[in-house]
């Protein structure tokens, strides 16, 4: 007999993390919002590298999509966009899933805007 370990397809707890949904909804978790620095009304932007299609940033923008922190005690936060969801989600094969999480990388400060791009993972989908 020959076993193999079948790990659930999850991002570990405690990590800056964004789950994207084939529905639209973008659910950041509390380390993402700490992160980030983000709260209740905020907006972010989505940006995708145009020779890196793989490439996915979000930024706390003046005009994006506005955000909701989520009821209860955990501190996350969502906001919804079928359109981008879907785009973001055609650079990974996700088969038959609803949804996919990715981590969330540090920081990159622009020096002409003072934005700062944080990468959405693609590579680290679960």
């Amino acid at each position: 007999m020959k076993l193999r370990k079948v790990e659930p397809n999850r991002i570990k707890r405690g990590k800056a993390s964004v789950r994207v949904a084939k529905s639209g909804a973008i659910h950041f978790s509390r380390k993402a919002c700490e992160l980030m620095k983000i709260k209740n009304g905020d907006t972010l932007s989505f940006f995708q590298d145009e020779e890196r299609v793989s490439d996915w940033y979000v930024a706390k923008t003046e005009d994006g999509l506005v955000l909701r922190m989520d009821k209860g005690k955990y501190g996350s936060a969502t906001l919804n966009s079928s359109s981008i969801a879907n785009k973001i989600l055609e650079v990974v094969n996700i088969d038959n899933k609803k949804s996919c999480g990715f981590l969330l990388g540090q920081g990159i400060k622009d020096k002409d805007s003072d934005i700062m791009y944080y990468a959405i993972i693609t590579a680290s989908a679960k």
